[in-house]
């Protein structure tokens, strides 16, 4: 349950209660026949409506491709919109390119592309094309064997007392955003 103050009345605040979840519920269960999995039976979509008298459409697949290494679940969980959510279509368009945005700031991917993959009814499918990025990369390594860089000058500067050469740091090892040096 959710709480919402609501403003003072004579010095004190009055709390309303909503119970949204429960109202989500009746709504897809009365707008939405589904089968024994929970699954909305094909031609039986029917339109909900919500506040504004405006037609929701029901999310019922996203598909990720494009990716090799990141997992499909990292790739979902940045997205502002899941499985099975209502909503209204022009604020679909506007979440795509929020959660667009967020997918490149997790700087696993090039490109990131969002889009309507197909309509059946009030059902929509969509698609996330993503192009990864490089998750290696070279380092140039450069430290001296002595302590400090005076000490490396009254050694007379000697190539022999620097230890170089190149390290990989590797992002995205496992395919869960993490990084290995």
């Amino acid at each position: 349950m959710y709480t919402v103050k609501c403003g003072i009345i004579n010095g004190s605040v009055v709390a309303v209660r909503i119970v949204v979840v429960l109202l989500c519920l009746c709504a897809r269960v009365k707008g939405q026949p589904m089968d024994a999995n929970g699954i909305s039976e094909p031609g039986a979509l029917k339109p909900l409506l919500n506040a504004g008298g405006k037609k929701l459409f029901f999310i019922r697949n996203i598909s990720v491709s494009g990716n090799k290494k990141t997992k499909d679940y990292i790739v979902k969980r940045e997205l502002l919109f899941k499985e099975k959510d209502s909503i209204v279509l022009n604020e679909l368009v506007d979440q795509f390119e929020l959660s667009r945005e967020q997918l490149i700031n997790t700087r696993l991917f090039n490109t990131v592309v969002i889009r309507l993959k197909g309509f059946e009814g009030y059902g929509v499918d969509i698609e996330v094309e993503v192009t990864e990025r490089w998750y290696i990369f070279p380092v140039p390594y450069f430290n001296l064997v002595d302590r400090n860089f005076q000490t490396w000058a009254d050694q007379g500067y000697s190539l022999s007392r620097i230890n170089y050469g190149l390290k990989f740091i590797h992002f995205n090892t496992t395919g869960r955003k993490d990084q290995l040096n």
